[in-house]
């Protein structure tokens, strides 16, 4: 069977960091091809050097965003709304020609927005049906919008599977396609931490977008509660975003040069060994569903602080992954990583692995769907 994985996050290369979501968009890919399936990635150009699996056919099409991660676009912004309708317009514009040339038999859009619509579009023009795998920005951002919440019910309800990696997300996706959506977990398959990674009991690790749902600004203001109450502790920030100048002027201003490391974008294997040398990885996300960051700590063998929003709440308490703040906000977090620097419970070996969910699982499910449809 001949499917097109339709996405707006696909990395340039293996270890690229900037691609967040994207990589995980690539080995579910690799392990549909691996099960038989001719898998043609569909995706928007983005500056940098590109080093493609050759296992795959990847379609780059053309896009004046430079490079903008779709995530920040903002449609309260002239701007941005105007980058995000080109998007829309230019992925669909190039997706139907595609789907033609590689006699494409079904889409799987990742995510609802923008692939989903292409994807949409592109159903009514060529016959070819779509699923769609929906993020929680499509849901949280995109279905409080008075705006993109009409697009969003059409894209879910035309689509033949919705998928969903958490339970809170997948009932908010059933509400909006006005039927029932899967769960499915998005799980990476990047390296695990070798066992000589040193945990450094004290060192608390932030990877992830610099942006208000990740809640990534609210860690200055948590550190600095934590240095004024007595803690020794590091804190190590790296990736990008929107709020970059925000943190930055935050942590010159609580004077926490000693305590904070910051950076860019980690490739997959600085990421995993940031990982393998955090004590506590870090998620104080304002919103989220489940992020590829708890698997990666999970399977690394390492405990989170973490929000309890979500369906990231209950993933940790089911799993005993680590410690929760109440709310997202710099003391609920500060309190929490003070309890994290005082706890023993995870002072012996934390098996966080054994309650991963397995991508192979993901992709037997998706293959069974294609080959059941078909049949």
């Amino acid at each position: 069977m001949r499917i097109l994985l339709a996405t707006s996050s696909y990395p340039l290369h293996p270890g690229d960091g900037t691609a967040a979501a994207g990589l995980f968009c690539r080995d579910l890919a690799c392990l549909l091809r691996d099960r038989g399936l001719e898998v043609t990635v569909f995706t928007q150009r983005r500056p940098g050097l590109v080093r493609d699996d050759e296992r795959l056919t990847v379609i780059r099409f053309p896009w004046w965003g430079r490079g903008r991660p779709v995530g920040s676009l903002d449609a309260r912004r002239p701007a941005d709304l105007i980058l995000g309708a080109g998007l829309l317009a230019l992925g669909a514009g190039y997706l139907i020609p595609a789907i033609r040339k590689h006699r494409i038999e079904r889409v799987l859009a990742f995510w609802a927005l923008p692939a989903g619509a292409w994807a949409r579009v592109a159903r009514k023009l060529t016959g070819v049906p779509y699923d769609c795998w929906v993020l929680g920005s499509d849901v949280w951002r995109g279905g409080s919008s008075v705006i993109v919440r009409p697009l969003l019910r059409s894209i879910l309800r035309d689509a033949g599977h919705v998928y969903a990696d958490g339970e809170e997300l997948r009932v908010r996706a059933s509400e909006l396609a006005e039927r029932p959506a899967e769960l499915l977990h998005s799980v990476r398959q990047g390296p695990i931490p070798t066992p000589s990674a040193r945990r450094i009991r004290n060192r608390f690790v932030f990877i992830g977008r610099w942006a208000h749902a990740k809640g990534a600004d609210l860690l200055p203001a948590a550190a600095d509660i934590l240095r004024q109450a007595g803690w020794e502790f590091e804190l190590v920030m790296r990736g990008d975003g929107p709020l970059a100048g925000k943190i930055r002027s935050d942590i010159r201003r609580f004077d926490l040069g000693s305590r904070v490391r910051i950076g860019g974008p980690a490739s997959t294997e600085e990421a995993s060994h940031l990982i393998g040398s955090a004590g506590w990885v870090l998620i104080p996300s304002r919103r989220e569903s489940i992020p590829l960051i708890l698997w990666d700590a999970l399977r690394a063998d390492r405990p989170v602080v973490a929000t309890d929003v979500g369906d990231l709440g209950n993933a940790v308490r089911e799993r005993g992954a680590g410690i929760l703040a109440r709310v997202a906000s710099a003391p609920a977090l500060a309190e929490a990583m003070a309890r994290a620097l005082g706890s023993d419970r995870f002072a012996v070996p934390f098996l966080g692995r054994e309650g991963i969910p397995r991508l192979e699982r993901s992709a037997d499910r998706i293959v069974e769907a294609f080959r059941g449809v078909k049949s």
